[in-house]
């Protein structure tokens, strides 16, 4: 596949996923008014409601580790900052924390494989995780995760142009998916 046409591939499979995302009340990138959050800097992420919207701080970060519009820098210390709350995280968190990786996956797979590749425990502990923290449905029937995990493994199926040392982390990444049955709590 060309590069134009797997940047347009990724494009709408991000626009699915993320849609499906969306709609799940962890996920929401809106604030109590309905006012989409846009913000500029990693620091501005950072104040975001320290102690009422720890989700609206993890949104605001996995929308910079994921733009292909943000420095490598930024990039990098958005996703770091991500990492070193996913070590530390407790109730809730994992949830957000788990979608925040898959929607930086799905907006920019090269940047969430090479950062994994740093941080292999991690890599194991969330795909050990997945199915717990992000294919479980909390709202009423029906669940769409079914659909955003068979789409997931077509996106992740159809890449071909990884380096030969995070091609693994893919790979096992597919298998962990397939595995995974997706429930919904009543």
């Amino acid at each position: 596949m060309t590069g134009d046409r797997h940047y347009c591939y990724t494009l709408l499979i991000s626009v699915w996923i993320i849609g499906i995302a969306c709609a799940h009340p962890r996920s929401s990138k809106e604030d109590p008014k309905n006012e989409i959050v846009h913000l500029e800097s990693i620091e501005q992420c950072l104040i975001i409601d320290r102690e009422s919207k720890p989700e609206k701080r993890i949104s605001c970060l996995t929308d910079i580790a994921g733009s292909r519009n943000r420095s490598m820098h930024e990039k990098e210390k958005a996703f770091s900052l991500l990492m070193d709350w996913w070590k530390s995280r407790d109730g809730a968190g994992g949830f957000w924390l788990s979608d925040a990786f898959l929607d930086v996956l799905t907006a920019d797979y090269r940047f969430f494989f090479s950062q994994m590749k740093n941080h292999p425990q991690e890599y194991e502990e969330w795909l050990r995780d997945l199915g717990k923290h992000s294919f479980v449905w909390f709202l009423d029937p029906p669940s769409p995760l079914e659909g955003r995990r068979r789409r997931l493994i077509a996106f992740l199926e159809d890449i071909r142009d990884l380096d030969t040392d995070i091609d693994p982390l893919r790979i096992d990444l597919i298998k962990e998916l397939k595995k995974i049955i997706p429930r919904q709590i009543d």
